[in-house]
């Protein structure tokens, strides 16, 4: 028999849908983490009470390697992983070598804890069309939210020109200090009917705000979609012919995962935050004792950025 260990599961009657219980320890895969810390993510914990209660649940975790069937990965090595498994807020993780990066000097274990999601799909959204966004426009809906902030970091960090999306006037100054050159508060998209054409929209929102930044796509502009939380967007064909060649794309993390391993976006996004480029915002610390209240919290948007736990 498995020995048992704690684990974050989901229960439809607990606070944001998780509780934490215990489940059997993992056995087998390339590499085993103790986890020291993991970040939530919106995303999941919103179709947490749609599952089996008792179903694992995480994507982001970082910790130090107990067990390792990889030369590149050695036991007491610090590292930060992406949970294609979805089971990362427990104890232990295994997890395949391809989705296990090594945590440089000068990130700390809880900063790694909160890249691989966010992080990774603003980094796989900002690649998406293999452009060269030095002095190109890029807007970025949802800047305030964990995905929305990294975007507008690394679009900086590119290069970019970047606009950034709130809803209210005292998200702005948050918004500018993570990078963005210029700010639009709107609800709706009804505002960029006012500002100039974009290479590149990023977007997490959908719905009319969506549609509204379509409509102002360059000719040759992309469009990246990784969410949909204010829901189904029209999208205005006709202007989209009229561009010639914008173009409207669908990004999911855990497909593009499929094309490039997790190891190497990990790094690509360690190396940044190392040198600065990129600086996680995290506005929620505390005890994975207490996920089900946190979860809460982030799925009602009492704060922004990234909540990061520690498993004490």
């Amino acid at each position: 028999m498995a020995d048992s260990m704690r684990s974050v599961l989901t229960s439809p009657t607990a606070a944001g849908g998780v509780m934490l219980g215990e489940r059997d320890a993992p056995e087998g895969g390339d590499v085993l983490i103790a986890v020291e810390y993991f970040s939530l993510n919106r995303g999941e914990l919103r179709s947490a009470p749609s599952k089996p209660a008792g179903t694992p649940i995480g994507w982001d975790l970082a910790g130090v390697v107990e067990r390792s069937r990889t030369d590149r990965l050695a036991p007491g090595q610090r590292v930060v992983a992406f949970s294609r498994a979805q089971d990362g807020w427990a104890e232990q993780v295994a997890v395949p070598a391809d989705d296990v990066a090594p945590i440089p000097d000068g990130v700390t274990t809880e900063v790694a804890a909160s890249l691989p999601v966010a992080a990774g799909t603003a980094l796989a959204s900002l690649d998406a069309g293999a452009i060269n966004l030095a002095g190109r426009r890029v807007l970025i809906t949802g800047a305030t939210g964990g995905v929305g902030a990294f975007a507008v970091q690394l679009a900086a960090a590119m290069g970019a020109h970047v606009t950034a999306q709130v809803r209210r006037d005292d998200q702005a100054d948050a918004v500018k200090a993570q990078g963005a050159h210029e700010v639009v508060v709107t609800s709706d998209g009804a505002a960029l009917s006012s500002v100039d054409p974009f290479r590149m929209v990023i977007d997490g929102i959908g719905g009319d705000l969506l549609s509204a930044s379509l409509a102002r796509l360059d000719n040759d502009g992309l469009a990246v979609t990784y969410g949909a939380t204010g829901g189904g967007a029209s999208v205005p064909i006709g202007a989209l012919i009229g561009k010639g060649r914008a173009s409207v794309r669908g990004l999911n993390l855990y497909a593009a995962s499929q094309v490039e391993a997790p190891r190497s976006w990990l790094s690509r996004l360690l190396s940044l935050t190392a040198a600065g480029a990129v600086r996680p915002p995290i506005e929620r610390r505390g005890s994975w004792n207490d996920v089900g209240a946190i979860a809460s919290e982030l799925i009602a948007r009492k704060f922004t950025g990234k909540a990061v736990l520690a498993v004490d």
